[in-house]
């Protein structure tokens, strides 16, 4: 049995297919730099025309990589991606929902109506849940065709310790908690509802990660939280059908 780029035998013949959401930076794009280099990648970002690293990518890997436009704060626009995999995708093997918001507005310094009690806002509040929980959910129920046509096929929703009902970190933003905690939720419940279809889905929390939304400050490299996550791809099974893991396969709590 042959190794993929992380050193782990690959448990497939055959190339597997994924589709990654926010393919174009951070953790997304390092997970996408991988999976590029065992098989073909649908990378979905917001402004695929903008997506230089992605363009590199697409040369060193030719026929491998398709970009997709995908607004995950937009249903007609996640649906649309979902149209656009038609006509590249006869089967979907892994599914990384990697793309998501810590708050509305990317001006830290401005209130964005999702994190202070007395100014919270119900429009944003709702977009930031649309982003990180339903669109996720979403596109899984948008791909579950080309998934059940996958040997063993795995979704990874991308989620953090804020969700946990048991964690307190600390923070008081009520807006990304509460969403990445509805993640969980249809984590858990979906994994339960496509375990008789063979698919296995997961929650993964990559902890603090070095990238625009993470920081500079942040402990963990991208690259190397990257190459765990994909090794996880590796080991997961129906056995670990909504769990929430650490990117080498602890289970965390809820």
């Amino acid at each position: 049995m042959g190794s993929d780029p992380t050193g782990t035998p690959s448990r497939a013949a055959a190339p597997r297919t994924s589709f990654v959401t926010g393919a174009n930076r951070g953790l997304g794009l390092e997970i996408v730099r991988l999976l590029a280099a065992r098989g073909p990648v649908v990378a979905a970002c917001r402004r695929p025309a903008d997506a230089v690293a992605l363009d590199d990518l697409g040369a060193r890997y030719p026929g491998r990589l398709t970009k997709v436009a995908v607004d995950l704060a937009d249903a007609s626009s996640v649906a649309a991606a979902v149209a656009e995999c038609d006509a590249v995708l006869d089967r979907l093997d892994i599914l990384v929902n990697c793309a998501g918001r810590n708050r509305v507005s990317p001006d830290e310094a401005h209130d964005d109506g999702t994190t202070a009690l007395g100014t919270l806002d119900a429009a944003a509040l709702a977009e930031l849940f649309h982003v990180n929980a339903v669109s996720p959910l979403l596109l899984v129920q948008g791909l579950m065709g080309k998934l059940v046509r996958a040997r063993a096929p795995i979704v990874v929703n991308v989620t953090s310790e804020r969700g946990s009902a048991q964690s307190d970190p600390g923070d008081r933003k009520f807006g990304y908690r509460a969403s990445k905690a509805a993640l969980n939720s249809f984590t858990r419940t979906l994994a339960r509802r496509v375990a008789r279809d063979g698919i296995t889905v997961v929650a993964v929390d990559p902890g603090w990660v070095r990238t625009d939304m993470g920081g500079p400050e942040a402990p963990q490299d991208a690259a190397d939280c990257a190459r765990r996550i994909v090794r996880l791809l590796d080991q997961l099974d129906a056995s670990h059908g909504g769990m929430l893991l650490d990117p080498d396969g602890r289970a965390l709590e809820w």
